[in-house]
Protein backbone atom coordinates (compact mmCIF):
# COMPACT_ATOMS: atom_id res chain seq x y z
CA UNK A 1 0.00 0.00 0.00
CA UNK A 2 1.14 3.42 -0.83
CA UNK A 3 1.68 6.59 1.96
CA UNK A 4 -1.12 8.81 1.59
CA UNK A 5 0.09 12.21 0.25
CA UNK A 6 1.28 14.80 2.91
CA UNK A 7 -1.45 17.23 1.88
CA UNK A 8 -4.33 14.76 3.80
CA UNK A 9 -1.45 14.29 6.86
CA UNK A 10 -1.62 18.09 7.23
CA UNK A 11 -5.56 18.33 6.88
CA UNK A 12 -5.69 15.37 8.74
CA UNK A 13 -3.47 16.98 11.99
CA UNK A 14 -5.26 20.17 11.48
CA UNK A 15 -8.87 18.68 11.61
CA UNK A 16 -7.81 16.94 15.01
CA UNK A 17 -6.09 20.26 16.57
CA UNK A 18 -9.48 21.68 15.97
CA UNK A 19 -11.61 19.43 17.46
CA UNK A 20 -9.18 19.65 20.41
CA UNK A 21 -9.45 23.24 20.80
CA UNK A 22 -13.69 23.06 20.32
CA UNK A 23 -14.21 20.49 22.44
CA UNK A 24 -11.52 22.28 25.23
CA UNK A 25 -14.32 24.76 26.43
CA UNK A 26 -16.79 22.27 26.60
CA UNK A 27 -15.21 19.13 27.41
CA UNK A 28 -13.86 17.61 31.11
CA UNK A 29 -10.27 18.77 31.49
CA UNK A 30 -7.54 17.57 29.57
CA UNK A 31 -4.38 16.74 31.79
CA UNK A 32 -1.29 18.05 30.07
CA UNK A 33 1.64 15.45 30.36
CA UNK A 34 4.30 18.08 29.12
CA UNK A 35 6.23 19.74 32.21
CA UNK A 36 4.43 23.06 33.15
CA UNK A 37 7.56 25.12 31.35
CA UNK A 38 7.56 23.01 28.52
CA UNK A 39 3.53 22.59 27.84
CA UNK A 40 2.33 22.26 24.18
CA UNK A 41 1.34 25.40 22.28
CA UNK A 42 -1.40 24.00 21.68
CA UNK A 43 -2.60 23.49 25.64
CA UNK A 44 -1.35 26.77 26.48
CA UNK A 45 -3.65 28.48 23.62
CA UNK A 46 -6.74 26.80 25.02
CA UNK A 47 -6.30 27.35 28.41
CA UNK A 48 -5.86 31.26 27.42
CA UNK A 49 -9.02 31.15 24.92
CA UNK A 50 -11.16 29.60 28.45
CA UNK A 51 -9.43 32.25 30.38
CA UNK A 52 -10.41 35.06 28.16
CA UNK A 53 -14.26 33.56 28.07
CA UNK A 54 -14.14 33.26 32.10
CA UNK A 55 -12.51 36.60 32.53
CA UNK A 56 -15.66 38.33 30.66
CA UNK A 57 -18.36 36.20 32.11
CA UNK A 58 -16.48 36.75 35.49
CA UNK A 59 -16.56 40.39 35.80
CA UNK A 60 -19.73 40.84 33.68
CA UNK A 61 -22.17 37.94 35.33
CA UNK A 62 -19.99 37.41 38.38
CA UNK A 63 -20.88 33.59 38.02
CA UNK A 64 -18.35 32.62 40.71
CA UNK A 65 -18.74 28.43 40.12
CA UNK A 66 -18.93 28.48 36.40
CA UNK A 67 -15.47 30.84 36.59
CA UNK A 68 -14.39 28.01 38.99
CA UNK A 69 -15.15 24.92 36.52
CA UNK A 70 -13.94 26.46 33.97
CA UNK A 71 -10.67 28.17 35.01
CA UNK A 72 -9.88 24.47 36.67
CA UNK A 73 -9.90 23.00 32.89
CA UNK A 74 -7.80 26.18 32.14
CA UNK A 75 -5.30 24.65 34.88
CA UNK A 76 -5.23 20.86 34.01
CA UNK A 77 -3.86 22.55 30.08
CA UNK A 78 -1.79 24.56 31.42
CA UNK A 79 -0.76 24.90 35.33
CA UNK A 80 1.39 27.92 35.05
CA UNK A 81 -0.88 30.19 33.52
CA UNK A 82 -0.36 33.06 35.45
CA UNK A 83 -3.85 34.70 34.20
CA UNK A 84 -5.77 31.51 35.15
CA UNK A 85 -3.71 31.14 38.83
CA UNK A 86 -5.15 34.89 39.74
CA UNK A 87 -8.33 34.80 38.57
CA UNK A 88 -9.05 31.12 40.31
CA UNK A 89 -7.71 32.23 43.42
CA UNK A 90 -9.98 35.93 43.06
CA UNK A 91 -12.93 33.35 42.30
CA UNK A 92 -12.38 30.94 45.09
CA UNK A 93 -12.02 33.98 47.56
CA UNK A 94 -15.56 34.90 46.38
CA UNK A 95 -17.04 31.23 47.56
CA UNK A 96 -14.71 31.62 50.63
CA UNK A 97 -12.64 28.75 49.74
CA UNK A 98 -9.23 29.55 51.71
CA UNK A 99 -7.85 25.93 52.21
CA UNK A 100 -7.76 25.64 48.09
CA UNK A 101 -6.50 29.02 47.74
CA UNK A 102 -3.70 28.45 50.08
CA UNK A 103 -3.04 25.02 48.06
CA UNK A 104 -2.74 26.73 45.14
CA UNK A 105 -0.26 29.42 45.94
CA UNK A 106 1.96 27.28 47.83
CA UNK A 107 1.84 24.98 44.43
CA UNK A 108 2.27 28.21 42.45
CA UNK A 109 5.24 29.04 44.68
CA UNK A 110 6.89 25.89 42.73
CA UNK A 111 6.89 27.72 39.63
CA UNK A 112 8.40 31.11 40.80
CA UNK A 113 11.81 30.35 39.23
CA UNK A 114 10.32 30.14 35.87
CA UNK A 115 7.95 32.99 35.92
CA UNK A 116 8.81 36.00 33.99
CA UNK A 117 9.34 39.75 36.57
CA UNK A 118 5.78 40.73 35.43
CA UNK A 119 4.09 36.95 35.91
CA UNK A 120 5.85 37.32 39.20
CA UNK A 121 4.01 40.70 40.09
CA UNK A 122 1.05 39.85 38.85
CA UNK A 123 0.81 36.58 41.05
CA UNK A 124 2.03 38.06 43.90
CA UNK A 125 -0.50 41.15 43.89
CA UNK A 126 -2.98 38.56 43.54
CA UNK A 127 -1.87 36.49 46.73
CA UNK A 128 -1.73 39.70 48.61
CA UNK A 129 -5.52 40.83 47.62
CA UNK A 130 -6.76 37.43 48.23
CA UNK A 131 -4.49 35.93 50.95
CA UNK A 132 -2.70 37.95 53.04
CA UNK A 133 -4.60 41.29 52.74
CA UNK A 134 -1.76 43.14 52.17
CA UNK A 135 -3.27 46.08 49.71
CA UNK A 136 -0.34 48.31 49.87
CA UNK A 137 1.99 45.41 48.92
CA UNK A 138 -0.31 44.36 46.37
CA UNK A 139 -0.90 47.57 44.90
CA UNK A 140 2.86 48.46 44.21
CA UNK A 141 2.92 44.87 42.58
CA UNK A 142 0.02 45.68 40.28
CA UNK A 143 1.25 49.10 39.97
CA UNK A 144 4.65 48.21 38.74
CA UNK A 145 3.09 45.22 36.53
CA UNK A 146 0.82 47.47 34.63
CA UNK A 147 3.80 49.39 34.07
CA UNK A 148 5.71 46.62 32.14
CA UNK A 149 1.68 45.27 30.85
CA UNK A 150 -0.06 48.04 30.33
CA UNK A 151 -3.84 47.25 29.31
CA UNK A 152 -4.06 44.56 31.04
CA UNK A 153 -7.79 43.86 32.66
CA UNK A 154 -6.98 41.41 35.16
CA UNK A 155 -3.90 43.97 36.48
CA UNK A 156 -5.83 46.96 36.49
CA UNK A 157 -8.65 44.99 38.60
CA UNK A 158 -6.07 44.01 41.07
CA UNK A 159 -5.05 47.57 41.27
CA UNK A 160 -8.44 49.34 41.81
CA UNK A 161 -9.30 46.20 44.04
CA UNK A 162 -5.81 47.54 46.28
CA UNK A 163 -6.77 50.61 45.97
CA UNK A 164 -10.54 50.87 46.99
CA UNK A 165 -9.25 48.69 50.05
CA UNK A 166 -7.32 51.63 50.63
CA UNK A 167 -9.52 53.89 50.18
CA UNK A 168 -7.66 55.60 47.30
Amino acid sequence: PSDPPVSSLVRTERSEELKFLKASAHAAPVAVTDPPSQGSDRARQAAQEIFEEVRERYFRDFDFDYATEKLQQARDLNPRDVDVLALLALAWQHSGNYPRIKKLFAESDALASRLSEPERLKLDAARNVVMHGDHRAAQQQAFKYLKLCPGDLLGQWLLASAEGELGN
